[in-house]
């Protein structure tokens, strides 16, 4: 059947305009669609093009991650430019030279740096040797690349380069890990996008017909054709292929021999069809293939079946002529590999049991090993062998497990360690338990935490068994410190209580019990002040372990007491600098930060989040949160409301492997966003989504008080004030949500609760507090003065809000205070007061303007201007009421607020049914009576 090139030319013509763009930053292309769609026929058409223009072509393909090793595409890249053979012992080399001895179990932060170094240099490599002539690189799968590869590929794509152009093809809708997903994107941000859709209805009848022949299928079958396989090429082609093989197409009417035929309703199906019709011995000759599951040679192939080279080299070459599997580039024995990778998932999935596991079997004894890589024959021990394989399966899956751990592919590692316990009998406990030990440490530094902590428990319970005490006391403080990352603080505390009973190292037992204050000073606040003064010498006495002190400053913070936290997060961050400990000192750059926005320090702040940023890993949840959190707190200190709304999309993505608590916290970061950008609706649904978590309810409670109230529901809030105020109250660490309950009921009736939280917070010495946004605590208290009718007060709260967040460059902030102050001025109804309010409300509105953000529409406060605005009236309502009052008529009201007639009387009519007014005149006594309107109400 006729291969032809259909409906893809402007995505062609994107593709061939890289060989001859100088522009180096958009020389890669990413092309994304769904399995089948055609990614792979443009890549070749276009590869086609760049030979013929002279270009080198190298090409990686990625396979699921258990069918290859880490870094596998570009081992076939390294290959191609024999930079080494085979080429993985390059990468050890390298490798090895980096690291210099570094244990990375015991430390992270080195790791890290090295994982960077290590890239770079390589990255490097494949740039020297593509400097002296023009190549392009095709990667192809890259939605099954391990997260090495994509950091690798995402570093050569930040390197501008006049002699390699990069084409990727991806499948998005494909299930990947968070941080595999982040980089994928990454990538994309950096290359010419190209997304393939379905082919059109035209494309496929130009499909079919030269795939059938033109004329031999009606318009008609044509719309069935295209309805059924929704335009996806690899559908059409394989359908038609099968109806044309069998000849029902020549019988019958396309309906009808799709009946017959069986017609699939998924690829699957279609493949099925497609491979029923080989014969046998091509099918024991793909299914060898299937489960070898990478390129293969036909030599191999022979060595594994127990069949000649011929006859293997035949049965490829049926499959090439049905165009199931192809040649691939190689400077070697001619290569091949399946043209689509369902095909060999399909042929595996179909083999029985037994029949995989007698090939896997073969595979792992053949002589010819050169052509296996570690990962390839730790997969071909376990699952061929099993328990069975002995110490020699072990030991081969061992290897493989260190070796991806030697060049930082812990994802890698970890599926090798898992492949090692597959070839462990049930009763072998000492192995098994260090096993899942080192299982454990690889999904941690991969930063799979839940099966981390799947795996260490049951190392901890072979330990127990063993009565290997020091070994579990290991394990335990490991699993105590990712449970209180998470904040689950029951589970900390257990770990806590078994690592504590166990023999530690000096620095563990200092950084376990720095953790344990951490816990007991948010059960027993009580108890707080005196743990700690005990507790303080720790980062002394463990040598100024950053680790401690970070702990440490949370507690203090936890405690009421930010400045000791503050001193602690300064000495731990500047200790942690100096050994170069980049991620505690990236943690205790984000507590830093807050600090600094606290104190109103904005150009200290930047600096910090700037460190937290460079340190940020999305294999890590604490720094990836920590990072997002001081991104958000800095962006909605200064305003930029609409850039932070934007971020949360992508941050939500990338918090899904974190914990519930973090996951929450990132969700009530995004409905603040909303919140101040007006979107009330939206807040409100993100809100009610984490009301449920019992650690942050009350808090959570008071912000959605907040939002309600908003919505013009007071009865509502005041609900949610009467039931979680207490709590907010009397927890020492709470003070960013005792300002938002003072921002809440200074808009309620609510007298006495107005008193305690003026109380409260009058203590307060930061001048803004941080809870999922920025609130100056000055604003707060003005507001609540001015509730209580303590004009002076209130005057005096406002002006020092007005000095310290002008001076500290806090817009939002600066601009909420301008229009609660001008409320205040309004309240007080006194002769001249309107005017001074008017300017203030200016003010403010110039401040929103500078932060692209509409008054009217956009500013909460606006909408509820004075006191005793106990009807929930808008702000356009009040400003209505307020012309009414002033005897204007509705003509000249909608004139004087560019409104039309009919939506002033709407207005009216809103308003007679809030106040319960029967007409203009009641309306107006009531307002009077109530406070919203006054003799200097509409001044100015």
């Amino acid at each position: 059947m006729k291969d032809v090139f259909v409906g893809r030319q402007p995505e062609l013509t994107s593709l061939t305009g890289l060989l001859n763009d100088e522009d180096h930053r958009t020389r890669s292309a990413i092309v994304t669609g769904e399995a089948g769609i055609g990614k792979s026929r443009l890549v070749v058409e276009f590869l086609d093009r760049a030979k013929l223009q002279g270009f080198r072509v190298l090409r990686g393909c990625c396979y699921r991650a258990r069918q290859a090793g880490a870094y596998f595409p570009f081992i076939q890249v390294l290959s191609q430019l024999r930079l080494a053979s085979p080429a993985v012992e390059f990468l050890e080399v390298m490798a090895r030279d980096l690291l210099a001895g570094t244990d990375w179990s015991e430390a992270s932060d080195e790791v890290r740096r090295h994982t960077g170094d290590f890239l770079r240099v390589l990255s490097d490599s494949i740039l020297e040797q593509t400097s002296s002539g023009r190549t392009v690189l095709s990667l192809e799968d890259l939605h099954w690349a391990d997260t090495g590869s994509l950091l690798l590929l995402n570093n050569l794509l930040d390197v501008p380069s006049s002699c390699l152009i990069i084409v990727g093809t991806a499948r998005l809708e494909e299930a990947m890990s968070s941080e595999r997903r982040q980089l994928l994107a990454a990538a994309q941000d950096k290359a010419a996008s190209i997304r393939l859709c379905n082919l059109t209805v035209g494309d496929t009848r130009t499909l079919a017909a030269a795939l059938s022949g033109r004329g031999s299928i009606t318009s008609e079958e044509i719309d069935v054709l295209h309805s059924l396989t929704n335009g996806n090429a690899l559908f059409v082609r394989e359908l038609l292929k099968h109806l044309n093989d069998t000849g029902l197409l020549r019988r019958h009417r396309l309906p009808e021999a799709i009946r017959w035929g069986g017609t699939p309703e998924r690829l699957a199906h279609a493949i099925d069809l497609r491979l029923c019709r080989l014969p046998h011995k091509v099918h024991r000759t793909l299914a060898a293939c299937a489960v070898l599951g990478t390129d293969f040679a036909t030599r191999f192939i022979a060595e594994a079946t127990g069949d000649s080279e011929e006859v293997i080299a035949t049965g490829i070459q049926e499959a090439a002529a049905e165009g199931i599997v192809r040649a691939t580039d190689s400077l070697a024995s001619p290569r091949f590999d399946f043209t689509h990778s369902l095909f060999a998932s399909r042929i595996y999935d179909g083999l029985p049991l037994a029949t995989r596991r007698r090939l896997h079997r073969n595979f792992a004894r053949v002589e010819a090993r050169d052509e296996l890589t570690l990962a390839d024959l730790a997969r071909h021990y376990a699952l061929g062998f099993g328990a069975s394989g002995g110490k020699e399966a072990i030991n081969a899956c061992r290897l493989a497990a260190e070796q991806a751990e030697g060049i930082l592919a812990f994802e890698a590692a970890a599926q090798c360690w898992e492949f090692a316990l597959a070839c462990t009998r049930t009763g072998a406990h000492s192995v098994r338990a260090e096993l899942y030990r080192r299982l454990g440490l690889a999904l941690w530094a991969s930063g799979r935490w839940d099966s981390a902590i799947e795996a260490w428990t049951e190392a901890v319970r072979l330990f127990e068994l063993l009565g290997k005490s020091q070994e579990v006391g290991e394990v335990a403080f490991r699993l105590a410190q990712i449970h209180r990352w998470r904040n689950e603080f029951a589970d900390t505390q257990l770990w806590l209580g078994r690592a504590l009973d166990s023999p530690l190292q000096a620095v563990d037992r200092a950084r376990a019990t720095a953790l344990q204050a951490s816990i007991a000073v948010r059960d027993r606040p009580e108890d707080a002040l005196g743990m700690l003064s005990g507790a303080d010498g720790l980062f002394e006495d463990s040598g100024r372990d950053p680790v401690v002190a970070f702990w440490l400053s949370q507690s203090f913070s936890t405690a009421g007491n930010p400045d000791r936290a503050h001193a602690l997060a300064k000495a731990g961050f500047e200790e942690a600098q100096g050994r170069g400990a980049a991620r505690t000192a990236a943690l205790l750059a984000a507590s830093l930060a807050t600090h600094a926005l606290c104190r109103l320090d904005m150009r200290a702040a930047r600096t910090y989040v700037d460190v937290v940023q460079s340190a940020a890993d999305p294999n890590d949840p604490p720094t990836l949160i920590r990072s997002l959190l001081s991104q958000a707190y800095l962006l909605g200190y200064t305003g930029r409301w609409r850039r932070l709304a934007r971020s949360c999309g992508q941050w939500m993505a990338q918090v899904r492997l974190a914990s519930p608590y973090q996951v929450a916290t990132a969700r009530l970061v995004w409905a603040e966003a909303q919140f101040a950008l007006g979107e009330h609706g939206a807040a409100e649904r993100e809100m009610l989504r984490v009301l449920p978590m019992k650690e942050i309810q009350a808090v959570v409670a008071i912000h959605l008080a907040r939002v309600v109230l908003a919505l013009g529901r007071s009865d509502e809030a005041a609900e949610l004030v009467h039931r979680m105020s207490q709590v907010v109250l009397e927890t020492p660490h709470a003070a960013a949500g005792r300002a938002v309950l003072g921002e809440v009921v200074s808009q309620l009736d609510m007298s006495k609760l107005q008193q305690r939280c003026y109380s409260a917070l009058v203590k307060e010495e930061r001048a803004v507090v941080m809870t999922y946004s920025p609130i100056s605590v000055q604003r707060v208290l003005g507001r609540l003065s001015s509730s209580l009718r303590l004009w002076a007060k209130a005057r005096e709260h406002f002006d020092t809000a007005v000095t310290q967040l002008a001076e500290g460059g806090a817009r939002w902030e600066l601009a909420m205070t301008y229009f609660d102050y001008a409320a205040m001025q309004r309240a007080r109804r006194s002769r001249g007061f309107g005017g001074r309010a008017a300017a203030l409300e200016l003010l403010a509105a110039e401040q929103l303007r500078k932060l692209r953000i509409e008054p009217s529409r956009r500013n909460h406060h606006a909408e509820l201007p004075a006191l005793a605005n106990r009807f929930s009236l808008t702000g356009r309502e009040l400003e209505v009421l307020s012309m009414v009052s002033a005897g204007l008529r509705n003509q000249e009201i909608a004139a004087s607020l560019t409104l039309s007639l009919r939506t002033v009387e709407r207005h009216l009519e809103n308003i007679f049914s809030k106040m319960g007014a029967s007409n203009r005149t009641e309306a107006v006594i009531l307002g009077v009576r109530v406070g919203l309107l006054g003799p200097a109400a509409g001044a100015g």
